[in-house]
């Protein structure tokens, strides 16, 4: 871990257009991934992962295009190149192959340059990928297929469902507390200082201002340590940062009335208990004791939240909760 900082400064309008990515991101956990390859750092968050992603690059020949592709255009170091992770927002890992193949060939030549003076040493190949060769986009494009089919598609659910449960998490907290709340406790390197969040961890210091351009937070399964930005400033502003990861037993467990009560306040958490077979607006602000107005208004919260939804039949709104509103409330 570098000593630098990246110090990412926000204005008031940057502060109203951050977002957390609604789904875990394709090619920045492929990414991730072949980082956690090269490493025991991190090992045993993965464990399960590295013993049978070891196994299945060897059953299906991959060792080879891991070697000479992949590792190469994906150091563990300070700079790999951004073409590999285009700002789509979240999608289909063909989509972002697709778009990853018709990177223009001067970015693609320049950020090649960048690699090469950070010091990586490049295979021959790269060469003819910098000059915008078909045969060497195929070949790139055909390499991240196959290593996302064999060592991150299998295991894809598990990834989505870690990050959708750290946003549903987070995004509670930004609904209570605001925004500032999230930026506050992103991750152990980082730090919240009004109006710039610091990073820590950086191998030299940077800056980013944002310029009320927001910035997108993409939780990652596969991260490790400190947060990651792309490296070029003028692109769309992302930063990716590690979902907490918690042993199993802790992922499993039913959370406790108490803790769901301290977690969404006591009249969310009551109106997600009493909407598990499906409630009238009315009826939850009797049960609450609470006004229809109010029992609308924290309603529209937890459908928000993912935790609710909510459905006309006739004159009234039927509320029901979610299969993660019902975990998360014990309901």
């Amino acid at each position: 871990m570098g000593e630098g900082v990246l110090s990412i400064v926000f204005n008031a309008q940057d502060m109203a257009r951050t977002k957390i990515q609604e789904s875990a991101d394709p090619m920045w956990e492929l990414v991730f991934s072949v980082h956690r390859l090269q490493t025991k750092v991190g090992y045993l968050n993965h464990l399960d992962w590295h013993r049978q992603v070891r196994h299945d690059i060897r059953a299906a020949g991959l060792a080879p295009l891991l070697r000479s592709t992949l590792l190469p255009l994906m150091p563990l170091s300070f700079y790999f190149p951004d073409f590999l992770t285009p700002s789509t927002g979240p999608g289909e890992i063909e989509e972002m192959i697709d778009t990853i193949s018709d990177t223009p060939r001067v970015q693609i030549r320049r950020q090649m340059e960048t690699m090469i003076a950070e010091g990586t040493s490049l295979p021959a190949w790269t060469a003819d990928l910098a000059a915008g060769q078909p045969a060497a986009r195929r070949h790139l494009s055909e390499g991240l297929q196959r290593y996302f089919d064999v060592a991150v598609r299998p295991h894809w659910p598990t990834i989505g469902r870690r990050v959708a449960e750290h946003r549903l998490v987070r995004q509670t907290g930004v609904l209570q507390d605001g925004m500032s709340s999230l930026l506050t406790e992103l991750s152990p390197s980082t730090r919240w200082h009004p109006p710039v969040l610091q990073v820590h961890g950086y191998p030299r210091d940077q800056r980013l201002v944002l310029r009320g351009r927001g910035i997108t937070l993409i939780p990652s399964y596969f991260c490790q340590g400190s947060p990651v930005a792309l490296a070029n400033p003028a692109l769309e502003p992302i930063l990716v940062y590690p979902a907490p990861r918690e042993d199993s037993s802790t992922i499993d467990a039913e959370p406790s009335p108490d803790s769901v009560d301290v977690l969404l306040g006591r009249t969310r958490a009551a109106i997600l208990r009493a909407a598990s077979l499906g409630t009238s607006t009315t009826e939850l602000a009797r049960c609450t004791g609470t006004s229809p107005a109010t029992a609308s208004h924290h309603t529209a919260i937890l459908r928000n939240a993912g935790l609710l939804t909510s459905h006309r039949v006739g004159k009234q709104i039927l509320h029901r909760t979610t299969d993660l509103g019902r975990r998360l409330s014990g309901a």
